[in-house]
């Protein structure tokens, strides 16, 4: 069954995507910096603070911005994961991924106007956007708000493990971003899951 084009990506979400994108990567280089102590004259650590933080507030009313949006245009629909045979298409997906897609063949979870992720994808997206991010979230607000942490955990600073598990969780999404740009490339053409995010609408292989 060959795909035909299919809008899966309206106005609001190009917008939310845009802005989370441009936020993140703001996040990973200012992060690093801060995290390794990398600055100088014209990287300054108070800069690079002060923009880390404005980063991230922008990032969380863009977050709330993106789950009003799934749920005023049931864009959420895409992201329910059904537990009932959920290893299986996992696994089918990622022997597509590692042996079925060099030998041109048929995914095993075409995109539809039902299906707008594969398996893989809608679980490493339900694992990032609804449980990474709002902890990542979380433990910002409690390193902007350090009175809201608890002094100490077993004779360690509450801040220092806040610390610890914030930039733990920023990593974590900086691979899934590595990933998620790799699995955008795949496909008939490399540029063409870009192209989509920037019209909205997604071109069939064929």
């Amino acid at each position: 069954m060959s795909e035909k084009r299919l809008y899966f990506y309206p106005v609001w979400l190009r917008i939310w995507h845009a802005i989370n994108a441009l936020g993140i990567l703001i996040l990973i280089f200012t992060g690093f910096f801060m995290h390794y102590g990398i600055h100088g004259d014209i990287l300054d650590f108070s800069i690079l603070v002060t923009l880390h933080n404005v980063t991230g507030i922008v990032l969380a009313a863009n977050y709330l911005f993106f789950l009003f949006g799934n749920l005023f245009f049931n864009n959420y629909r895409f992201y329910r994961l059904k537990t009932k045979g959920l290893f299986d298409r996992l696994t089918r997906q990622a022997l597509y991924y590692a042996f079925g897609m060099f030998k041109n063949q048929q995914p095993p979870f075409p995109l539809s106007e039902k299906r707008k992720f594969n398996p893989m994808q809608k679980f490493s997206y339900f694992v990032v956007m609804y449980l990474l991010v709002p902890l990542v979230i979380a433990s910002g607000i409690g390193l902007l708000f350090p009175e809201l942490i608890v002094e100490k955990v077993y004779n360690l600073s509450g801040v220092f493990l806040t610390a610890i598990f914030h930039a733990g969780l920023g990593f974590l999404i900086f691979v899934f971003l590595l990933v998620h740009l790799y699995a955008a490339s795949i496909g008939k053409s490399p540029l063409k899951n870009f192209r989509s995010i920037v019209t909205g609408w997604h071109e069939p292989n064929h």
